[in-house]
């Protein structure tokens, strides 16, 4: 055989003998994926509490965080949405981050610091049963919000962002209007009936999942 043609068929099985024992290592275990963040959090009454008989567990991954709640005290058979508070930047906010740390105007006492880089967003909604107990789950991916977005940048820093979960009450599920009722911020009321105070939409319940390093 040339001497130029072994040399290179040498050369190339030693490549693919190197790349073949990369692959049993890998398969071997010293690849080591992310592990999942878990925490586990009391669910309260918003903002401040007290506690009520409930909790959420959050459960982040390298993409977006999986958070679930089982709760009591809402109203019966009552149509609440989910939404996700983030404060993706904690470290900036002012003795723990709560609704002062949101952008200025957001509430009547928000006046928050924009390194904070606080969001706000929609997560899903659910009806309580018959003694104002819920089961509920929701995901939000890394900069893919769901659905409506009142401010913010969505979930930008997975690991170390600040998370809560709010449950917000939009009166008794009405038969044929409960998607609408779930659906948005506003619960699917029009600006004139809210200036007339005709929506029942309050925020009721919270609960806050720190990010890893912020505890």
């Amino acid at each position: 055989m040339n001497t130029r043609l072994k040399a290179r068929l040498l050369g190339g099985g030693a490549a693919i003998l190197i790349l073949a024992a990369a692959q049993v290592a890998l398969a071997g275990g010293s690849y080591k994926p992310q592990r999942p963040i878990v925490t586990v959090s009391d669910m309260n009454v918003f903002p401040n509490g007290p506690a009520v008989v409930g909790a959420s567990v959050m459960t982040r991954d390298h993409s977006g965080v999986d958070a679930t709640v089982s709760t009591t005290g809402l109203s019966p058979a009552g149509a609440y949405s989910w939404w996700w508070v983030v404060f993706n930047r904690p470290q900036y906010c002012v003795g723990g981050c709560g609704l002062d740390d949101l952008p200025v105007g957001a509430t009547p006492v928000s006046n928050g610091d924009p390194r904070v880089r606080a969001s706000l967003l929609w997560g899903g909604g659910f009806v309580s049963d018959d003694t104002g107990a819920a089961n509920a789950a929701a995901r939000l991916e890394r900069r893919a919000p769901p659905g409506e977005v009142l401010f913010g940048p969505g979930l930008a820093n997975v690991k170390r962002a600040e998370i809560h979960v709010v449950l917000r009450s939009h009166g008794e599920a009405v038969a044929g209007e409960v998607a609408e009722q779930i659906g948005s911020f506003n619960g699917g009321c029009t600006p004139e009936e809210i200036t007339a105070g005709q929506c029942p939409n309050v925020n009721v319940q919270s609960a806050a999942h720190p990010g890893q390093g912020t505890q």
